[in-house]
């Protein structure tokens, strides 16, 4: 299997286990042309969230008029770990031309726990970010027992998601 491969299963892990939060009773989830949201009907209380984020193939202002429509809704995004640069600059807000590269600026975001290829690194200041490389499913699955239990203070305390 290769890196992608595994990286596409943890997204449609993700997508999978959120959408269960939708078949609670007092939930509801709904399906959009280019994202799926979970939140609680009204009047309860449960988990809100946007995921299944479909925009890739969408031209970059679109892309930002889509992700400005999600980032009103106030909701954790759940942006796929396989999004291009272009996706994760126009939702980071970053002004960059087609095909340049988001600025080291960009690493200075705080904490994130994120798997990435190694063709998708970007270059960040050494004292920005620590970052570790698995060469294992066993590795990763320690990396993301550490991330969700001890980094991130447990599932039930946080999510981590990716933000930027």
């Amino acid at each position: 299997m290769t890196d992608r491969e595994i990286i596409r299963h943890i997204d449609d892990g993700a997508n999978f286990y959120i959408r269960l939060f939708g078949d609670a009773v007092h939930m509801e989830n709904t399906d959009g042309e280019f994202y799926s949201c979970v939140r609680p009907k009204a009047g309860e209380h449960g988990i809100s969230f946007i995921y299944n984020v479909r925009i890739e193939q969408l031209a970059p202002k679109q892309k930002k008029a889509v992700i400005d429509e999600m980032k009103s809704m106030h909701m954790p995004i759940w942006l796929s770990l396989l999004a291009s640069e272009e996706t994760v600059s126009i939702f980071r807000g970053e002004e960059n031309a087609p095909g340049e590269s988001a600025s080291a600026d960009a690493c200075e975001d705080g904490e994130t726990y994120l798997a990435i290829l190694p063709e998708q690194k970007r270059e960040c200041p050494l004292n920005s970010r620590s970052v570790m490389q698995v060469h294992s499913a066993g590795e990763f699955a320690v990396w993301a027992q550490i991330a969700n239990d001890i980094l991130a203070g447990g599932m039930r305390k946080s999510r981590i998601r990716r933000f930027f």
